[in-house]
């Protein structure tokens, strides 16, 4: 037997090797299974003790109550309550007026983007359905959702609904995308390609 063994190759060997470890792991296993399967339900391992809190824990809660008396406030004066109520009004007053001077002003986000057209809208490339503008493929007649600005008196703050420009035209030509407003249809901002 020992000059068989000689004889075998090291992918022979190893083979038989991997063959024993999987026996061994298949029947070892059952085996195994079975003896923590025997074992007393009752049997407790040892625990760690807890881990110490490393913040003190709160101690009692003590009320402390003033022991001194304030002095007694002086009663406001007829002038005194009316100029009191007179700033009340006026603050009240112009809070109202300025909350609905911001309700009529409408911001046009379009005018600005148009405005600032060179630093917000970069047109990268042009192809036959679309164009690649801030870095991201665009379709003809898609949103352009990276420039969204709020819709029509909307709060800029907290916006509703946000609206997005959309590329409206590409001309291979002249080398240019044209995006225009989705409310107001005539107006349209013209790209360059670098």
């Amino acid at each position: 037997m020992p000059t068989k063994l000689k004889t075998l190759s090291p992918e022979a060997v190893a083979m038989l090797i991997f063959i024993a470890c999987g026996a061994a792991i298949h029947f070892g296993g059952d085996w195994l299974k079975r003896y923590a399967l025997a074992l007393p339900q009752t049997q407790i391992l040892q625990r760690d003790p807890p881990a110490p809190a490393t913040q003190p824990k709160a101690g009692a809660i003590h009320i402390i109550r003033e022991t001194q008396a304030n002095p007694p406030v002086p009663p406001l004066t007829a002038a005194q309550e009316i100029s009191a109520n007179q700033i009340f009004e006026k603050s009240a007053h112009a809070s109202a007026t300025s909350d609905k001077a911001d309700s009529e002003v409408n911001i046009d986000y379009f005018e600005q983007l148009a405005a600032g057209k060179d630093k917000h809208l970069q047109l990268n490339a042009l192809m036959h359905n679309g164009a690649m503008i801030n870095g991201r493929f665009i379709a003809l007649n898609g949103p352009i959702e990276s420039v969204a600005y709020p819709g029509i008196g909307e709060d800029a703050n907290n916006p509703s609904k946000l609206v997005a420009p959309l590329l409206v035209a590409v001309d291979q030509v002249k080398q240019t995308a044209t995006v225009g407003d989705p409310i107001q249809k005539k107006r349209v901002i013209t790209l360059n390609l670098n």
